[in-house]
């Protein structure tokens, strides 16, 4: 199995079966207040249910990985880096900052209104890897 690189991160159980990749070459700016939650205790499909935890243990594992990936590939992206294959297939992220930033506010409703979103240290690792959002 091919290893991890900066802009691809792949999701594999402790018995080696490879269950996904994350391609941080793709990664979008969303706003924390139009992140809804998905009920996976009200999905029917069993299957799908144990894929998407087995996904969530693995995320989980390699967190860090992760969110050290998605800074690097974003500096290099900002800083326009040459000489590295995939940032000429990474997206433009000042870009589609601001594209999120242009959409109408109206348009997003929070799901708690009262509450942040996200937890404090997790909001302030996202909003390092996206400055605008502060």
């Amino acid at each position: 199995m091919r290893k991890n690189t900066v802009s691809i991160i792949r999701l594999v159980t402790a018995k080696g079966k490879l269950l996904g990749k994350i391609k941080l070459s793709n990664m979008i700016p969303v706003r924390p207040q139009s992140i809804k939650l998905y009920d996976l205790a009200a999905e029917t499909d069993r299957k799908y249910v144990n894929l998407v935890q087995d996904e969530l243990i693995c995320i989980r594992k390699c967190r860090r990985e992760i969110l050290h990936n998605a800074q690097i590939l974003y500096n290099q992206k900002v800083k326009g880096y040459t000489g590295v294959r995939y940032l000429d297939h990474t997206v433009n992220f000042k870009l589609l900052e601001q594209a999120c930033l242009a959409y109408p506010g109206e348009w997003f409703s929070p799901i708690l209104p009262s509450q942040p979103l996200l937890p404090d240290p997790f909001y302030s690792i996202i909003t390092s890897v996206y400055p605008s959002w502060r």
